[in-house]
């Protein structure tokens, strides 16, 4: 598929829900959200599941030919609380982006794609 970005061993995704892990338009890659996954197994507790979901983002971007630096706004998911995850996630785009703080929106939901998933992170990254 023409622009699209499919790291290995994500490709049983793309063909069972019909949706790609990044897309290019024009100078920008759109991240479809990360779960806090290794290997489709959900990571334990919210950070780590944090942890992940930016490892998996690293991995798209990797792909690309791109790293952290290139992302210029995350949007995150978060079931429960907002206010409970929002120090844990912050900290997380710290450690993740130090010295290069994204636009972020947070936004609570009742569910994600995966049970027990807590998080989903999806990104913009900047081309060249």
């Amino acid at each position: 598929m023409q622009n699209t970005i499919i790291p290995a061993g994500t490709e049983k995704v793309v063909d069972a829900f019909h949706f790609v892990p990044g897309r290019i338009a024009g100078n920008l890659l759109f991240i479809s959200g990360q779960l806090g996954t290794h290997d489709r197994a959900l990571a334990d507790g919210l950070e780590a599941q944090i942890d992940a979901a930016f490892a998996n983002i690293g991995r798209i971007l990797a792909e690309a030919k791109l790293d952290m630096t290139a992302i210029v706004e995350i949007g995150s998911f978060h079931v429960g609380e907002v206010p409970q995850h929002v120090q844990a996630f912050a900290a997380a785009m710290k450690k993740h982006l130090p010295g290069h703080p994204p636009a972020w929106t947070a936004v609570g939901v009742t569910g994600l794609a995966m049970p027990g998933a807590l998080v989903e992170v999806k990104a913009v990254a900047a081309l060249g």
